[in-house]
C-alpha cells in the first residue's frame, strides 16, 4: 500500500472503527478495531485495497465497517469459545428490545416465556437462547436502572410504551442503549456459571430478579 493510498483510507479506517469500538462496546476499543482493520486490508493485498480507495466515500465507509463488523463477530464468537461468555452487541441489543424483550414492563421474563412468538419476531430460537437472554437482559435492565434511571426510562418508553422521539430523544436512545448493552454483558459474565450448572430457566430468572 503506497502512501497515496493510507493518506486516503486512514480517516474512514478510523471511522469505521469508532462505529465498530460504539456497535461492539465491551468486544472492541476503538484502537484495537482501527489497528485489526488495517491487518485485515493489508491481509487483503493491493488489488483489493486499491478497489476500497477507488469507491465512492459512502461505499467506502459502508465496506470498511462490514470489515469491523467481521472482525468484531469473530472476536465475540472466539472469547465465547474459550471462555463460555457470551458478548452482546448494541445492534444485537436493540433487534431483542424491538422483538419485544420488554413488551410486559410488569413482567419482562414472563412476557418472553409464555409468548415466544415475541421471541420470534425478534429472530431468536426459543429455548437455550430465550432463556440467556431473558436472564442477561432483566439482570441488564434492572442494573441500569440503579445506575442511570433516565436512560431505563428512556428505553421503557420507546420499547414498552413505543412512544416517538424527537431527534434528540433518539441519539439519547443511542447511548441508553449501549449502557444496556455494558449492564448485560456483565450480567452474561455473572450469570454463566450458574447457568451451565443446569437450573431451570424459570428458577434462574427467579434468581436474576433477587440478584438485583
Amino acid at each position: 500500500m503506497d502512501e497515496t493510498t493510507y493518506r486516503l483510507l486512514a480517516p474512514h479506517v478510523t471511522w469505521a472503527a469508532k462505529k465498530t469500538a460504539w456497535d461492539w462496546v465491551g468486544v472492541l476499543d476503538a484502537e484495537d478495531a482501527e489497528q485489526m482493520i488495517w491487518d485485515r486490508l493489508l491481509s487483503a493485498g493491493d488489488q483489493t485495497v486499491n478497489k476500497l480507495a477507488g469507491m465512492d466515500v459512502s461505499l467506502l465507509k459502508t465496506s470498511l465497517r462490514e470489515i469491523g463488523k467481521q472482525i468484531a463477530a469473530e472476536e465475540r464468537d472466539d472469547y465465547h469459545r474459550f471462555s463460555g461468555n457470551f458478548r452482546y452487541g448494541t445492534k444485537e441489543v436493540r433487534r431483542y428490545l424491538e422483538g419485544g424483550v420488554l413488551f410486559n414492563s410488569q413482567d419482562p421474563a414472563m412476557s418472553m416465556f409464555d409468548r415466544p412468538e415475541i421471541l420470534a419476531r425478534g429472530g431468536m430460537n426459543v429455548s437455550f437462547e430465550t432463556a440467556t437472554v431473558a436472564a442477561d437482559t432483566l439482570i441488564g435492565f434492572k442494573r441500569l436502572q440503579k445506575k442511570n434511571a433516565p436512560y431505563a426510562h428512556l428505553i421503557g418508553r420507546v420499547f414498552v410504551a413505543f412512544e416517538k422521539l424527537n431527534p434528540s430523544e433518539r441519539k439519547t436512545l443511542s447511548r441508553a442503549i449501549v449502557a444496556l448493552t455494558r449492564e448485560m454483558n456483565g450480567a452474561s459474565r455473572t450469570r454463566n456459571s450458574d447457568f451451565s450448572n443446569g437450573p431451570g430457566a424459570r428458577n434462574l430468572v427467579s434468581r436474576c430478579l433477587e440478584e438485583v
